[in-house]
């Protein structure tokens, strides 16, 4: 059966779209994201890179679905290649494009539990191009259920600072600021190879967890 990671089909007339996600060599069964709408326990990782973070979750999470999605054709090679090389992942849904073109035609579908954007470019010649300046990061924010959040992770201290000092002001409650580091916490697993190599290098590790404020 022929392979296609790379193909979103929408068929905006019945709300819902598609990614053909194979999860075995032999196998390619057409995964519709509409079984998501309107339910909890959706998670979107964006950015997912070689897909470790997300395979993983998929894995300890059985009862979420992840939306996994890589811009990049050589990392989303590679997260093809990692997922038929692993078991069955039925709660996988991996897309290769760029988020903002991929998820807001069906944000107002979906109810959100988690998303994680891991060590994000932090693009320091581009404010207007940082997540937590985008009106999409708006956009994820109505998406988001009542007890949502949104992850970050970065070793840059400055893109880290910004984003706490940034998100009260678009709309967010910063509920958790975690610095990692490996001689405090020696036993720490790394959920991507960038956040490997950082951690294995001596740096600190940012993990910012936020969520929405209540509209009340």
């Amino acid at each position: 059966m022929a392979q296609n990671f790379d193909r979103l089909t929408a068929k905006p007339t019945a709300r819902r779209f598609r990614w053909i996600a194979p999860t075995t060599a032999d196998q390619a069964p057409d995964i519709d994201i509409a079984k998501a709408y309107g339910r909890g326990g959706v998670v979107v990782e964006i950015g997912c890179g070689v897909g470790w973070h997300s395979i993983t979750y998929c894995r300890n999470h059985p009862e979420k679905i992840v939306i996994a999605i890589e811009r990049t054709r050589d990392k989303f090679s590679r997260f093809k290649s990692r997922i038929l090389t692993n078991a069955p992942i039925p709660n996988l849904i991996p897309a290769h494009g760029d988020a903002l073109r991929l998820l807001p035609p069906h944000l107002e579908n979906l109810s959100i539990d988690s998303v994680f954007i891991l060590y994000p470019n932090p693009e320091p010649k581009a404010k207007a191009q940082r997540w937590i300046h985008m009106p999409f990061l708006d956009l994820l924010r109505e998406a988001l259920c009542p007890e949502g959040r949104v992850v970050f992770a970065t070793n840059v201290q400055n893109y880290a600072d910004e984003i706490l000092a940034t998100a009260p002001s678009r709309g967010w409650i910063v509920s958790k600021d975690k610095r990692i580091n490996i001689c405090d916490s020696p036993d720490f697993q790394p959920r991507t190879h960038f956040e490997k190599k950082y951690f294995l290098r001596g740096e600190t590790l940012r993990h910012i967890e936020l969520k929405k404020k209540d509209p009340s």
